[in-house]
């Protein structure tokens, strides 16, 4: 995979659609076609040719299943080294996904939390879904951007990606997660409190 053979980003999700159609069936290749494109969004063309194509299609696939659940209360946070044997891709980075509502202040949060511990920060991209999810959390449907799709039915979520420097340590990859969780909830009571905060002023 190089710019020779690939010039535009379309062209990118079209080889990405093919390859999943190769290995999974066709319903669930489409879904994952369409929220690759969405997932994706903000990563420039240059940044997706500079990694293997096997570490993209594994990553959207891994990003893919980390979506399919998520209990209204929760927020989840997985922060680990993927292994090529185990995963299927591999990074020389660690990585961290994070799936949260859309609210105000989130990015620049996760940004200070990384930057507090000294931890250098090599991508970051995320994707805002209106996703339609059923009483247990589970994913219905993902609606593109451009859906006029019932507000009563869906929500939108943030799904985060970050890769940082590589940690090798679980104690370490842990840690990480369990204070990211904490900064994520520190700033769902500020939104949270910013209404009667404004009113009282």
């Amino acid at each position: 995979m190089n710019a020779l053979t690939v010039t535009s980003k379309d062209q990118f999700h079209d080889l990405l659609a093919e390859a999943f159609a190769e290995k999974i069936n066709k319903t669930e290749a489409k879904k994952i076609s369409e929220f690759a494109v969405q997932h994706l969004s903000h990563l420039p063309l240059d940044e997706l040719l500079a990694r293997r194509f096997a570490d993209v299609y594994g990553s959207v696939l891994a990003a893919w299943k980390f979506i399919q659940n998520r209990a209204a209360a929760d927020s989840p946070v997985a922060v680990f080294n993927p292994d090529l044997e185990s995963d299927g891709w591999q990074s020389t980075h660690s990585v961290i996904f994070i799936l949260h509502p859309n609210i105000p202040f989130l990015i620049d949060s996760i940004r200070i939390a990384i930057n507090q511990r000294e931890i250098g920060t090599h991508t970051l991209y995320h994707a805002i879904l209106q996703v339609e999810r059923d009483r247990n959390g589970k994913l219905k449907k993902l609606h593109d951007r451009d859906s006029k799709a019932s507000k009563a039915k869906t929500s939108y979520e943030a799904m985060i990606v970050l890769e940082i420097d590589r940690h090798s340590d679980p104690e370490e990859l842990r840690g990480l997660e369990d204070e990211l969780q904490q900064v994520l909830q520190e700033v769902r009571i500020a939104v949270d409190d910013f209404p009667a905060m404004k009113a009282k002023s």
